[in-house]
């Protein structure tokens, strides 16, 4: 079965009833949109005196900021966006701050729509500045145009090394958690933690700054092993191989696991929160250890693949239930 459903584009290309309902969902987002643009445009003209964009760029800052408001912007849009924000920034260290003092909402749609392209880019340090940044504009616009930045709050506190501290972890004995280094398989925690599939992240980012963590494999009660498969897949894997794909980088991942060995492969905490489990082999490859499940019955359980064993214990197969270190 294919692991999941690509952002933005049906898999029949439009051809069944799923399809045509994603372009007429399309449809309607433009017939909303587009007769607010010569308002947003004439607005903008009136706000915006920086000539830093010219008036052209300006108009076409605030008619995405207006759409941002309601909807989320396609990648092209973005890219465009931190395309001017980059002409601002070339233009001298003072220029974004005057056209913020000038253009505050404009200014706030170019930095909250370029931050995962920044983090991409330059790294998450650079994405926090950005944030920080865009924060600051924020206080000096309206309601609507501060709920750009409404998405990136939830994970702000754990990007910073906050949100970690769990009561569990600070009792006499409590369970340690070591968390794997897997590189780009878990990168940009920004531009993942959306949707279902952001609880990667959160795991992740949780266990690695939080107070149940060690360094040292051998006091470890458990091992995290992280991979933002789901983002992973949109940026690094061309459509029509998905599976077959992620099912080898699964397989060359727990082949590199220092510590995937004898009793200690019951102590791993492997994560698929998908209707797919994106890893094909998982039984012959991570059946000690315990899985992490959204789906308590994923897809290809329902067309016919075998069930895992157990609920929990050593060899069990996936952990259901709450986990202790998640507490408080």
């Amino acid at each position: 079965p294919k692991s999941k459903r690509r952002v933005g584009v049906p898999a029949d290309g439009g051809g069944t009833m799923e399809g045509r309902c994603f372009w007429l969902i399309r449809l309607l987002w433009w017939w909303q949109v587009l007769p607010r643009a010569p308002r947003l445009a004439a607005s903008a003209a009136v706000a915006c005196a920086d000539p830093g964009l010219g008036a052209e760029g300006w108009e076409y800052v605030e008619y995405l900021a207006g759409v941002a408001s309601a909807n989320p912007l396609p990648r092209d849009a973005k890219q465009a966006l931190y395309g001017l924000l980059k002409e601002l920034q070339r233009q001298g260290p003072s220029r974004l701050q005057e056209a913020a003092a000038a253009c505050p909402r404009e200014v706030l749609t170019l930095l909250a729509q370029s931050l995962t392209t920044i983090e991409a880019s330059s790294g998450e340090e650079a994405m926090l500045e950005a944030l920080a940044l865009a924060t600051d504009v924020a206080a000096h616009t309206d309601e609507e145009a501060r709920s750009q930045l409404a998405w990136a709050a939830g994970l702000l506190h754990i990007l910073r090394g906050r949100g970690g501290r769990a009561k569990a972890c600070e009792a006499p004995g409590a369970m340690r958690v070591y968390v794997y280094d897997t590189g780009k398989l878990a990168n940009n925690a920004l531009a993942c933690s959306a949707g279902m599939e952001g609880v990667e992240v959160f795991f992740h980012r949780f266990f690695a700054a939080g107070t149940c963590r060690t360094e040292d494999p051998e006091e470890a009660d458990l091992f995290y092993v992280p991979f933002y498969s789901f983002c992973y897949q949109n940026e690094h894997i061309a459509p029509g191989n998905e599976t077959a794909e992620l099912d080898a980088l699964h397989l060359n991942l727990v082949a590199s696991l220092a510590h995937f060995r004898g009793s200690a492969k019951a102590k791993h905490l492997f994560l698929f929160p998908h209707e797919f489990w994106d890893f094909p082999s998982w039984r012959s490859a991570v059946a000690e250890a315990h899985l992490l499940v959204v789906e308590a019955n994923p897809l290809e359980w329902l067309r016919g693949a075998p069930r895992p064993r157990g609920g929990g214990a050593p060899g069990g197969g996936p952990f259901f239930g709450r986990f202790p270190c998640a507490e408080g």
